[in-house]
């Protein structure tokens, strides 16, 4: 019975140590990486010093063009989308940032899956992971599992599913973008749909949360502006959005809604059924920009 516990006692000395070392090594790759996603993710919310950010999933990222609204606004800005996300990293981007300083404008552009529809809030959690050392982004955490607390303590954990990615970025970064953050595609769609179809939905009641949470947390610090990029073939705005309407008047919170515009019925502005190609975005970027401007001068 000694011999067994003694056994164990260093079996789980060996896993402690393992952990601890692999941690601070995924640590290490995390604040260095020199590109990909993981430098983006840690440039975000440890590095930005812009006056615009533009928070939001792939159609932040493809649909606006910094140097555009820089032109126009005489702001300097960066592009801070991340494919796959939503509003709960994005409120999790902004408790980071605001410990650094406060952007005068916040842009989040808001794609109903990430953002208003329900699924599953855990995917959401894997760049907030890497920051749970952080109070505030352990609360996030906590909240969406509350497993997180102890999952968490495991510094392995907190990398697992990113180790990979994590020495890609370090090793041989692929470099995403060659304006503040905004990543261009190119090409056009060969299925561009004949109408919009609304769909069915499940509103998220965390998500929205979410919203509501970085409005009433930020409104008074930054000027806060939502936007819903273009939506391809609509023409008019879909009905999931309508949960965000609803918050952005009950908190008297701007929102610029694109949804169905000019830019919905141009198939050669679109790359797939989500995207603006290069073409679309920049002149999308060109719309906004010049409302954002007559926003500045309506302050």
């Amino acid at each position: 019975m000694k011999k067994i516990i003694i056994k164990l006692i260093i079996f789980s000395i060996i896993i402690f140590i393992s952990d601890y070392t692999i941690g601070k090594i995924c640590h290490f790759l995390y604040v260095n990486a020199k590109g990909g996603y993981t430098e983006r993710n840690y440039s975000i919310m440890h590095r930005t010093t812009e006056d615009i950010l533009i928070l939001g999933s792939s159609r932040a990222t493809h649909h606006y063009v910094p140097s555009i609204i820089t032109d126009s606004t005489g702001l300097s800005c960066r592009n801070c989308g991340i494919d796959g996300m939503g509003i709960i990293l994005e409120y999790g981007q902004l408790q980071v940032i605001s410990e650094r300083y406060i952007p005068s404008i916040t842009v989040i552009d808001i794609n109903a899956p990430f953002c208003i529809e329900t699924n599953d809030n855990t995917k959401y959690l894997s760049y907030l992971k890497m920051e749970s050392h952080n109070n505030l982004i352990s609360d996030i955490l906590k909240d969406i599992d509350k497993t997180e607390r102890y999952k968490c303590i495991s510094q392995m954990y907190i990398y697992n599913s990113q180790i990979l990615k994590l020495l890609a970025d370090y090793y041989a970064p692929s470099i995403l973008s060659n304006d503040n953050g905004y990543i261009s595609i190119k090409g056009v769609t060969n299925n561009f749909p004949t109408k919009f179809n609304d769909y069915d939905f499940s509103v998220d009641s965390i998500k929205l949360k979410y919203i509501e949470k970085t409005i009433t947390e930020f409104k008074n610090k930054t000027k806060l502006i939502f936007v819903i990029s273009p939506v391809i073939a609509a023409t008019q705005t879909p009905s999931v959005y309508k949960p965000l309407y609803l918050l952005c008047e009950k908190y008297n919170v701007t929102l610029l809604d694109y949804s169905a515009s000019y830019f919905s019925l141009k198939k050669e502005y679109w790359k797939d059924s989500a995207h603006l190609n290069n073409e679309g975005a920049t002149a999308f970027t060109k719309q906004f920009a010049s409302d954002l401007k007559k926003l500045q001068k309506d302050k």
